[in-house]
């Protein structure tokens, strides 16, 4: 194409039709031109398509680390309520009797009480996007903000945990000898993180056990001080968390069909 272009420019100024050249010379250029706009936007074209795979990538894992964040909300619930349903009833026992199933429960409550919750949520992606400067493939900005707000509020919750975590802590070192090491051991085996407790299981009255728990100093207030923080932690911490999640995992499944769908 370009030698026969050059042979249509020799001929022309052969024959000295210098006005024929110009207006050829001049369409040439303009054919130049038109070919480089068209290989810039070709070019451009491949850039976008590239970034717009970005940012499905990580609509994608988002939605992933929320739908993980999820169960993690859940968790934390059942945790929460279980603490909630264990101080109250080792608080009940400072002042009324105790019916024989709450006795038997009575063990796995004072067990549980200095559990401490070993789970986070994630922020792998979110991180990742701010570490590696590429939060801006995002093109939903709304996304964006509420991810910022999300991860903002959930630092304050989570310091909230870590200071409850401190009265379980407590809680631990103040009961550590109310029961001797082989009924712990036999009501730990029925003790996990949000599964409490086992009707088959035989166990002594709690008489003895629950005297040694009310002469230990400040344990009352402490027991009421961890009851108060589950509560909050139950009702307006994780289940508002849970709902900001479950939000969250619409938005991004409604970006990923629509990037799916350009």
């Amino acid at each position: 194409m370009i030698s026969f272009l050059r042979k249509i420019r020799k001929r022309l100024l052969a024959e000295n039709r210098f006005t024929r050249y110009l207006l050829y010379a001049v369409g040439e250029v303009i054919l130049v031109v038109i070919g480089i706009l068209i290989a810039l936007q070709i070019n451009n074209w491949n850039e976008n398509r590239k970034t717009r795979i970005r940012e499905a990538y990580y609509i994608d894992q988002l939605l992933r680390d929320f739908q993980f964040n999820h169960s993690i909300a859940e968790w934390y619930i059942a945790y929460n309520g279980i603490q909630l349903k264990n101080t109250g009833l080792l608080l009940k026992a400072y002042k009324v009797p105790l019916t024989k199933n709450e006795e038997k429960q009575w063990y796995f409550a004072l067990s549980h009480t200095w559990f401490l919750p070993h789970r986070n949520y994630s922020r792998n992606t979110w991180n990742e996007l701010q570490n590696t400067g590429s939060i801006g493939i995002i093109s939903n900005k709304a996304i964006v903000q509420n991810l910022a707000a999300f991860y903002s509020d959930l630092k304050n919750r989570e310091d909230l945990e870590e200071e409850w975590g401190t009265f379980n802590f407590q809680f631990r070192k103040k009961v550590n000898g109310v029961l001797e090491h082989e009924m712990r051991t036999k009501v730990l085996q029925y003790t996990g993180d949000t599964v409490v407790g086992n009707n088959n299981l035989e166990l002594p009255a709690i008489d003895p056990y629950l005297e040694k728990m009310k002469k230990i100093e400040g344990l009352e207030g402490l027991i009421s001080d961890i009851h108060i923080n589950r509560d909050f932690g139950y009702e307006m911490v994780h289940k508002d968390l849970r709902d900001q999640i479950d939000d969250l995992i619409v938005q991004l499944s409604n970006e990923r069909k629509r990037l799916a769908n350009d």
